[in-house]
């Protein structure tokens, strides 16, 4: 066997950042993220000091004392995501992260500092899988049991130690007493002594079986765990010790509580999947990976079952210094509490899954979350989401009670009224939600929408509402997929009409023009446009099919169709981006749109050739923010300047492929819904106040203090307006265009100086000269 040394590991440099959680409610600075992750699906738990740390693959929840939680990931200063498994050394009081390649965070408790230890992932010797499956920790030493084997950590000097290659056996768990370490395989366990010999060669570690007291040698375990100088270990579904006074392993004859029925052995009848010992070290939490555990007291050898009607597969059990259990469990942490079961409630989305998301006239989120193609129905009753800035709702039928949302299943699109507080939410199969404030209102199908919705042909219970887009006389319109009718508005006044189409009545996407026509996206992978003329005659319709072959429109593959703030309409397709500013000469066949040839990178190219255009959001400065499979463009109003451009290793952003895009124009945060959740970027843009009012302008953070060296905004403020900022005495000190409603500033002076312990004056003025107003920002030093 060929046995690689680790030293290369100690030779990697750790590094060292400081990491501080995130709390609920948090707005961050001009240029920073915030994560929106659902925290829900629970992998793996820690009792760490005063408070339980739960990770999910994206990040993690800390339960602190009065049940306060903090979250931490990418954001905060995790180094990575895709996490596999907790540790916690109390020697050290740090929380130990690991992540499925190999990578290795530690976060120290008291001072929240946070240092990568990136060797693993870096070695290249590795071959196949890194992932690290469990962490054990005993004194000054870690063990991590991976995919390739066991590697020891030294947690004082951060050094890595010994390794154990197993060849093609994974190693799924770790323990030590002071004679051995013991691991578990598919194989079984092996016992590698620790009296000087090298634990490097696997081929010196002894299976344990029928010699060693085994009822089997055929057999295979994941769950080994030391209880002082004594291992204990699943053998399938049988909890069994090594008793290391007698060196041997034996059966264990246990009590069920509940039965009053011996065991012998004790036998559970779950495959054991975790073992973990309670605080006081009385009992063993003996976890099955179902909605089940059991409690063991190892004193009295008795067995009690725990059972969780709602969860959806515990997958650790830990308890903390105030001895209440807590279970990590896919449906969320757990808490048990003299014998009172009830699920932690986290404040975030239920899912990380959204594909259609808009900002509504209160700047409160909503979002979707089906999977769509718009051919198969996923029948998934997970709802929608609202996040008003401090807390989400989500709106399901087991989230609420209200009768519309009963078989309301793959709400897949979203549409907010920007005059009026309401909302719509679209079905792929069971029409449309409609809110206001966060009352839901109605449920529209073909049942009860006259001259309205219809039902798929063919299929008439399905009611498919595939784009939403109100117009600028508060009427929504609706593409009502495989109608015979496909094209819907309702009305301001409540009333419905729907319209014929000559062309596929398979359609998705909507947006609104400057001259109101309606550009549709067709499956089909052409672009629809329709005008209603008089919408009670029906002999003015018009209608124009927009495709490759009769414009400059990039693929016959749409996703996508967004209208910017002339009106302008910005189709993504699989190969870039065209632009249509047309008018009347669209119906005349005048109109082919354009794709700027454009010079990212020094290389021409046309308007995001080559990129898979997913969405398309308008910030308050007409800007374009893009989102692809290869991250987020943010391109100027014209689209011929690339302005910024985050991917998954350049930034915070948790997957380089973004499924929707949004702004929320009030303070210009971008949320950006990739395939592994959602964050949010604060842009710089604002959307901009038609007139002036001093009493909405402001200037954040103010004042500043020594310490803050980010940006400076100053919002509120007319639309484009020129923004001077000056000392006490009048000498300018910065003057620059607002972006929309907002003019940002690093706060140094034209010299490059960072500005001196004063007050500033700001003075904002409509590009006509009509709109004016001044406030002020206090530097402190």
């Amino acid at each position: 066997m060929k046995i690689y040394l680790f030293a290369l590991l100690s030779l990697v440099s750790a590094i060292s950042l400081r990491a501080q959680p995130t709390p609920v409610g948090y707005l961050p600075p001009v240029g920073n993220w915030q994560s929106f992750l659902h925290y829900k699906q629970s992998i793996d738990a820690v009792a760490a000091g005063t408070s339980v740390f739960f990770a999910t693959e994206l990040g993690i929840v800390e339960i602190a004392q009065q049940y306060e939680y903090y979250y931490h990931n990418k954001v905060t200063g995790l180094s990575d995501m895709g996490i596999a498994a907790l540790g916690y050394s109390d020697q050290y009081d740090a929380v130990i992260i690991a992540y499925k390649n190999g990578n290795i965070d530690v976060k120290y408790r008291s001072s929240g500092r946070l240092q990568n230890l990136p060797a693993i992932l870096q070695n290249t010797n590795i071959v196949g899988s890194k992932r690290i499956n469990r962490i054990s920790v005993k004194g000054q030493k870690a063990y991590f049991s991976c995919d390739f084997g066991l590697v020891e950590l030294d947690l004082q000097t951060m050094l890595f130690g010994q390794t154990t290659f197993t060849g093609s056996e994974s190693v799924w768990a770790a323990t030590q007493n002071d004679n051995a370490i013991y691991i578990a395989t598919d194989l079984g366990i092996f016992k590698g002594a620790r009296d000087g010999r090298n634990l490097q060669d696997f081929s010196l570690w002894q299976k344990q079986d029928t010699n060693q007291g085994l009822s089997t040698d055929d057999y295979s375990t994941v769950a080994v765990l030391a209880v002082g100088q004594d291992i204990y270990a699943a053998v399938n579904d049988t909890l069994v010790k090594y008793n290391n006074t007698n060196q041997v392993w034996e059966n264990i004859t246990a009590t069920d509580l509940a039965t009053n029925q011996t065991l012998a052995p004790c036998y559970t009848g779950f495959p054991i999947s975790r073992i973990s010992l309670s605080h006081d070290g009385t009992r063993l939490y003996l976890v099955s990976n179902s909605n089940t555990y059991f409690e063991f007291e190892i004193a009295t050898a008795q067995v009690s079952k725990k059972y969780f009607a709602d969860a959806l597969g515990i997958r650790q059990v830990v308890s903390d210094q105030y001895n209440t259990t807590w279970a990590a469990d896919y449906a969320g942490p757990y808490r048990i509490d003299f014998q009172s079961i009830s699920r932690f409630n986290l404040n975030g989305p239920s899912s990380d899954r959204i594909v259609s998301m808009t900002v509504d006239n209160q700047g409160h989120l909503w979002a979707s979350s089906s999977p769509v193609d718009y051919q198969t129905s996923f029948f998934d009753p997970t709802g929608f989401f609202r996040y008003n800035r401090i807390e989400w709702q989500n709106f399901n039928s087991n989230t609420n009670s209200d009768t519309a949302l009963i078989n309301f299943r793959d709400a897949i699109t979203v549409a907010a009224n920007p005059r009026r507080r309401e909302v719509f939410i679209g079905s792929f199969m069971d029409g449309i939600i409609h809110l206001r404030g966060d009352s839901i209102v109605a449920k529209y199908t073909q049942y009860n929408t006259t001259n309205g919705l219809q039902g798929v042909v063919g299929d008439e219970i399905r009611t498919r509402v595939t784009g939403m887009a109100f117009d600028n006389n508060n009427n929504c319109w609706i593409t009502n997929s495989l109608a015979s009718k496909g094209i819907v508005v309702r009305l301001a006044d409540g009333t419905w009409r729907n319209f014929d189409s000559p062309f596929s009545v398979r359609l998705s996407g909507i947006a609104i023009d400057r001259s109101g026509y309606k550009w549709i996206v067709q499956e089909s992978g052409n672009v629809l446009v329709f005008d209603e003329g008089d919408i009670d005659d029906d002999n003015d319709d018009r209608y124009f099919l927009v495709s490759p072959n009769n414009s400059e429109l990039a693929s016959n593959n749409v996703n996508c169709i967004t209208a910017d703030l002339n009106g302008s309409i910005w189709v993504g397709t699989s190969n870039g981006v065209t632009i249509f500013s047309c008018g009347e000469s669209l119906f005349d066949g005048a109109c082919l749109g354009s794709r700027p040839v454009v010079n990212p990178d020094n290389f021409l190219g046309r308007l995001m050739e080559g990129e898979n255009i997913n969405g398309i959001a308008v910030d308050g400065a007409n800007r374009k923010w893009i989102a692809t499979n290869s991250g987020v463009f943010l391109l100027s109003e014209d689209g011929y300047t690339r302005i910024n451009y985050f991917n998954s290793e350049n930034s915070v952003l948790p997957d380089n492929q973004v499924d929707a895009i949004t702004v929320d124009g009030s303070t210009g945060m971008v949320y950006m819904a990739t395939a592994r959740g959602l964050v949010g970027y604060r842009g710089e843009a604002t959307t901009g106040k038609a007139v002036a009012d001093k009493s909405t302008a402001y200037a954040f953070p103010n004042p500043v203090r020594p310490e803050y060296v980010g940006t400076i905004a100053i919002t509120g403020l007319p639309t484009d307006a020129n923004v001077k900022i000056t000392d006490i005495s009048g000498q300018l000190v910065h003057e620059t265009i607002a972006l929309g409603g907002q003019a940002v500033w690093d706060g140094q002076d034209y010299t490059g100086r960072r500005t001196a312990t004063g007050v500033y004056l700001v003075f904002a003025v409509s590009p006509d000269g009509t709109q004016k107003l001044a406030t002020k920002i206090l530097f402190v030093k």
